[in-house]
């Protein structure tokens, strides 16, 4: 059985630890502009270019995109000898240390049955601690069914000038196995100017 708890993942799913160069305070790395500052968020490149995969074969297809050319396929089967995949993907992002107001943005369809399949999107700060654990999850039976959702939620403004990790973490625990999609990640800033 499954906790609804949004700490708790379960077993199946893969979440790996970030690279041993996440844990940096990002005083030189961060970008000084306001607007969206996740790359590739709508999977336009036709890849998954700029961000980080494991044990995934996560795909990116024009046959479900929300409004653009492309979304990212989390959930199927893996090639011959067919096993059931644990798809994570995830992007590192630091913040501008004047960010005023944070707020993630995802649009998300499921196409599946199963109540064991999951989708978990969780953002973390750099030592992988979720920092904003209440995004709702995707179970493969969940509705609306293959229909595109928009999640919006605003990240505190105490994580300005540090980096933090988006992530899209599935497990299939069935036969056939659920199809979730993924489009238009954002991470939207506003810089606060004053002196």
């Amino acid at each position: 059985m499954f906790s609804d708890d949004a700490r708790t993942i379960p077993q199946y799913i893969d979440t790996p630890a970030p690279s041993h160069d996440s844990h940096r305070p990002c005083t030189t790395f961060c970008p000084r502009r306001a607007g969206n500052l996740v790359l590739n968020g709508s999977f336009s490149s036709g890849d998954l270019t700029n961000w980080n995969i494991t044990r995934s074969y996560a795909t990116v297809n024009p046959v479900q995109s929300y409004n653009g050319n492309n979304a990212v396929r989390l959930g199927q089967f893996t090639p011959p000898p067919f096993q059931v995949s644990r798809d994570n993907l995830w992007q590192e992002v630091c913040l501008p240390a004047n960010a005023e107001s944070i707020t993630l943005q995802y649009d998300w369809l499921v196409d599946g049955v199963s109540a064991g399949d999951l989708l978990i999107v969780t953002v973390e700060d750099s030592y992988r601690s979720v920092i904003l654990p209440f995004l709702p999850r995707v179970r493969g039976n969940s509705t609306p069914q293959r229909e595109w959702t928009t999640v919006t939620s605003p990240i505190p403004d105490r994580y300005a000038g540090q980096t933090v990790i988006i992530r899209f973490s599935s497990g299939m625990s069935s036969n056939p196995p659920t199809s979730f999609w993924i489009d238009n990640v954002r991470l939207d800033v506003t810089l606060n100017t004053s002196p």
